[in-house]
């Protein structure tokens, strides 16, 4: 007859593969604790949405040993409209295809084959108010998309 603790171990390994197969996230960094969450916003008016603003809270990065977590918000620009924008390409574009990004406001561009992204992070810390999130990042998008038309 097997022990309390043989019992337990079963249990916990029999949880560990349920949580394994149904919950749909990322390998990377081997935790359960998401990495980051992201959203993209077209206008849905424009015959042609190639212009996304997107907007990304990182939480940290697997490539990073040490960091605060961040906002990052940026205007994407697909190159070829039957393309979707990837929810990974904030992160992708800030901490795996370049090793100098720091968010404190400074805007970076980046492009690939698919896209070309500029972008920005901001210490997550900073945001206390609405009106913070709002003259940090959203009129600063809207502003850039405006000016990429």
């Amino acid at each position: 007859m097997p022990n309390r603790a043989t019992i337990r171990f079963t249990a916990i390994r029999s949880v560990a593969k349920l949580v394994k197969t149904s919950i749909s996230q990322p390998v990377q960094g081997g935790t359960f604790f998401p990495q980051y969450m992201s959203r993209y916003y077209v206008n849905r008016q424009e015959d042609a949405a190639h212009t996304v603003l997107c907007v990304n809270i990182q939480l940290y990065h697997f490539n990073r040993e040490a960091m605060d977590p961040c906002l990052i918000s940026g205007i994407c620009k697909l190159k070829d409209q039957s393309l979707y924008v990837q929810h990974y390409w904030l992160k992708y574009y800030a901490f795996e295809a370049r090793h100098d990004f720091v968010a404190d406001g400074t805007i970076f561009h980046d492009e690939d084959e698919e896209a070309v992204m500029d972008y920005w992070g901001e210490p997550l810390s900073i945001f206390h108010s609405n009106q913070v999130l709002q003259d940090k990042v959203v009129n600063r998008l809207l502003a850039m998309a405006k000016a990429n038309e």
